[in-house]
Formats: C-alpha cells, sequence, structure tokens
C-alpha cells in the first residue's frame, strides 16, 4: 500500500487515479519481494510514475509495449536531463522505470521491451578486471561505465591509437562544462581504465599519468579576506565620539591587527597586556601562552576605550556590558559582533581558542 511510503493523501490519490494506479500495490508488493528498502521504493515509484504518465501522454499502452519503446523513453529523460545523475549514473527515473517494466513483464505478461545496449566487449571485460583485482563494487562501476565509453567514443574505439595530448584534452573539454565532482569522477574512471589497458598491454604504459587532477584546494570554499583598504574603511566607520564607537574601533583593531578570533578578544583580561614591554599574551594550543606584538595604534585605542567608557569594575575580564547585570552564562550566549551592534559579552572561564594568523592582509 501507497500508505506505507507516502504521508500526504493528495500523493497517493494522485498516483491512483493515473495511468499507474491499477499496478501501484502489486509493483510495490514485487519490490519488497526483491529486497528493496522503504526509500529505494519510494524513489523508483517516482520512475515508474513517469514512465506510465509518458506512455500516456506518448498514445501507447501500458498493456503492449511495442519493440523499441525504451530507447524513445530513455531519449525523452535525456532531454529533459533526468537520465544520469550528477555522478554519470542512471537516475532514479531511469531505475525506476526499468524495474516497473520488469515487473511487467514478470508478472502481468507484458512484452519485453527492448533491453538496453550491452556494454562494449572492451567495458565489460574492464569492469570485470575491477571487480576481480580491484574487487570495486557493481554501483562503482555502473557510475564509471558512461565516463568509460564517453572516453571510447570521443577519441579512438582503439586504445593503441591513445596518446597523451587526446586524453588531457578529453578531460579539460569535460571539465570546463561540468562540475568539480562529477569532472573528478570523470578522472578516477578515466585513470582506472588507462590502468586496465595498460595491465592488459592495450595501450602504451604511463598514459594514465596523462590524466589530469582536478584542482581543488584546501579551504577554497571559505570567504576570501578582506583587503588592507576594505579593512580600514571598516575602522573608519568606528570613528564616532559615541562610546559604542570607542569600544568597537578597539575590538575591531584588535581583531584587524593581531589577526585575534572573537573568543581571544572576548576573553581579554588586563593581565594579557604586558604594557611596559608593549606585548600581548594569548593561549594558543596545548595550552601554550603565545606573545604578540601590541601596535601603537592598537594600545591608544584600548587606552581610549579605558579612559572614556569603561565603568568601575573591579574583575579581571576587560569589557563589561553597558546595561544590567548580566551573569556570565548569559554573556557567553550573547557573542558580540562590533560590526551588528550587539552588546559584547564576557567570555567563558574554559581554555581559549588558538591564535588565528591574520586573513585580511593587514600588519
Amino acid at each position: 500500500m501507497l500508505t506505507t511510503y507516502f504521508t500526504r493523501p493528495a500523493t497517493r490519490a494522485g498516483y491512483y487515479a493515473g495511468p499507474v494506479g491499477p499496478y501501484l500495490d502489486p509493483f510495490t508488493d514485487w519490490l519488497v519481494k526483491r529486497g528493496y528498502c522503504k526509500d529505494a521504493i519510494r524513489h523508483l515509484l517516482l520512475g515508474a510514475v513517469g514512465f506510465a504518465n509518458w506512455m500516456q501522454v506518448a498514445g501507447g499502452d501500458l498493456t503492449s509495449l511495442h519493440e523499441g519503446v525504451w530507447n524513445t523513453f530513455c531519449d525523452h529523460l535525456a532531454k529533459q536531463g533526468r537520465l544520469h545523475g550528477t555522478k554519470g549514473q542512471h537516475s532514479i527515473y531511469w531505475r525506476g522505470a526499468k524495474q516497473f517494466t520488469e515487473f511487467l513483464r514478470a508478472q502481468q505478461g507484458i512484452v519485453a521491451t527492448k533491453a538496453a545496449l550491452a556494454p562494449p566487449e572492451l567495458v565489460a571485460a574492464f569492469e570485470h578486471w575491477m571487480q576481480i583485482h580491484r574487487g570495486v563494487k557493481p554501483s562503482t562501476l555502473i557510475t564509471y561505465r558512461q565516463h568509460v565509453m564517453d572516453l571510447l567514443s570521443s577519441l579512438d574505439p582503439q586504445p593503441e591509437q591513445f596518446n597523451a595530448t587526446k586524453l588531457h584534452g578529453f578531460i579539460l573539454t569535460y571539465a570546463k562544462r561540468n562540475g568539480r565532482a562529477v569532472a573528478q569522477t570523470r578522472v578516477k574512471a578515466a585513470r582506472m581504465f588507462l590502468r586496465f589497458l595498460i595491465a592488459t598491454e592495450r595501450c602504451q604504459p604511463g598514459l594514465d599519468a596523462a590524466i589530469p587532477t582536478i584542482a581543488e584546494w584546501r579551504l577554497a570554499s571559505l570567504p576570501r579576506y578582506l583587503p588592507p583598504a576594505d579593512v580600514e574603511r571598516v575602522l573608519e566607520a568606528c570613528n564616532g565620539a559615541r562610546p559604542i564607537d570607542i569600544r568597537d574601533k578597539a575590538i575591531l583593531l584588535l581583531l584587524a591587527r593581531l589577526g585575534l578570533r572573537a573568543s581571544d578578544v572576548a576573553s581579554l583580561k588586563f593581565d594579557d597586556i604586558d604594557w611596559l614591554h608593549g606585548t600581548f599574551t594569548v593561549i594558543g594550543k596545548s595550552r601554550h601562552e603565545a606573545k604578540l606584538p601590541l601596535p601603537q595604534d592598537v594600545g591608544d585605542a584600548i587606552l581610549n576605550y579605558l579612559a572614556l567608557c569603561r565603568f568601575v569594575w573591579n574583575g579581571r575580564w576587560f569589557w563589561r556590558f553597558e546595561g544590567a547585570a548580566m551573569s556570565r552564562a548569559d554573556a557567553v550566549r550573547a557573542q558580540p559582533n562590533p560590526l551588528h551592534r550587539c552588546p559584547l559579552a564576557y567570555a567563558s572561564s574554559g581554555p581559549r581558542k588558538a591564535v588565528c594568523r591574520p586573513r585580511h592582509g593587514g600588519q
């Protein structure tokens, strides 16, 4: 019953009202007997419904599938971009329709549809070699298959004609049109196929080194640092005479000039600053102390804050609230952000984070 796979009554009613409706319950029972889990069955039902709806629009009949209807349906999926997934594997729409047509043939006595073309002999040998010598799963080989077949059709069906220039261009052309993840999958598939060809003496040794690696820099997805000019504009925005401007400028200078983290600034104590020697102490990894120089403009901003803005306070913590008293636990939950004009909070008594070097290109 569809109630096991779809909770919305409108979804179930729409499926039952469509051309696939009479087949849904026996089809789901057939899938359960074949060992499919709940989520897999829900995905396969999408493909079955899509195939039945396409057949109705095309004027076909589910009780008689003529020869070639499967290839026509695959062309329809390809035009919609639903034939393959992002990694080259067949989509859930293709797999669901494939299982549905097999169900019709096995359970309903429908004429078998024309099966998808078997992989070329060389590709089949590659997949067998990968299973025997590398222990690769069939699902991974299905993902690789489309990339390998594209390699053979784009370059040459005869691997003896492969050369480094053609292989290099094949990967780069594909990488320019597709995302990094799918391009990396093509690199893996092409490199493993070439190693198979080399091991079976079907191509020149060393050609696997001609497959370029798709660059992926560590932390490349993080936001880019602010250029020095933008940092100075942010600091100039806090040149006002209000107490909050004076406080925020001191905070921003600590972040910009010393490269501290927000937790380092929030947990600042009077004992951390050595005014006599012009140094600043922070606790790094493994609770090792690190001394940083205290620039003149940072020291001036801190002194200005202490002289003009700070209320009388007997604690060791550097910053204080401008309003009513607040517990340390509440203060930690209200972490400050001077860019958002939020009150600055006290830090927790736990160990502070490691020192973070400046990322903005400043001093």
